[in-house]
């Protein structure tokens, strides 16, 4: 995503008096896991991200930790989630809140978290 579309972005959802954007990811069982942000640190957003723990990736729905290499090993750290804009609504519910679904990524390497369901189904 360029700066100028993230910018472009912006620029549309100012002009329908959205000033938050909730980006959305899955954690490990699918529940959704998010953060509010700021309008205009959109394109800031879409570039680097927002962190977030990996411990989501880790935990089983009873509470315990899944021994996956690279997590408790590596002491959990954080996941980047980037907002992919072609899933951006607004939401009616909510006015001035726009929701979007992120992907996460290594941000010590910059590639996709292969543990993030949305990346597992793009894998099948």
């Amino acid at each position: 995503m360029s700066a100028e579309s993230a910018e472009r972005t912006v620029e549309r959802l100012s002009e329908q008096g959205i000033d938050i954007v909730r980006v959305g990811y899955p954690d490990l069982i699918g529940t959704e896991r998010g953060k509010d942000v700021l309008l205009e640190r959109l394109p800031e957003v879409v570039h680097g991200g927002v962190a977030f723990c990996q411990a989501v990736y880790y935990t089983s729905p009873q509470g315990d930790t899944v021994p996956v290499p690279g997590g408790l090993d590596r002491g959990l750290p954080d996941v980047s989630i980037r907002p992919d804009l072609s899933t951006l609504v607004e939401l009616p519910w909510e006015p001035g809140v726009a929701h979007v679904l992120g992907d996460a990524y290594d941000p010590a390497t910059g590639n996709a978290f292969l543990e993030s369901p949305r990346q597992v189904l793009r894998a099948e």
